[in-house]
């Protein structure tokens, strides 16, 4: 684990605590936006092109396969580099299935991941700091 990783859990801790806790206070508001956005494009290719810059750039600053907490960083990034690749080369298939995307229980376990991975990145960031930081 190094200081960067601790860093890391800081920074998407608070950032996916938040959207979390949102996105589970607010389903409703969350499912009539990611609706909207299918009948516009800008919005489509931002939510390709934002993940897969934060991805490209975790993969490529943290691409570390330890057995502790901070593979979950390292699968965060593969996980974001490829949903904003698929969202950005298949961009028609994800306007045309994103009724189906919002009408499932699909967003309710978005929400639910996103708080508790956000959780575990604060608890590990800020309550079990291991490296020294700076």
């Amino acid at each position: 684990m190094t200081s960067y990783s601790i860093e890391l859990a800081r920074f998407f801790g608070i950032m996916l605590t938040i959207r979390g806790l949102a996105m589970v206070i607010h389903g409703d508001f969350v499912r009539s936006t990611v609706k909207s956005a299918k009948d516009n494009p800008i919005v489509l290719a931002l939510a390709g092109l934002f993940p897969m810059i934060v991805g490209s750039w975790l993969v490529a600053t943290h691409n570390l396969w330890a057995s502790d907490w901070t593979v979950l960083i390292t699968l965060l990034g593969w996980v974001m580099l490829i949903s904003g690749a698929f969202r950005m080369l298949f961009i028609k298939h994800v306007a045309k299935n994103i009724d189906r995307f919002t009408n499932s229980s699909m967003i309710t376990a978005v929400s639910w991941c996103a708080l508790i991975l956000g959780l575990i990145f604060l608890y590990e960031g800020y309550c079990c700091p291991v490296a020294p930081i700076g």
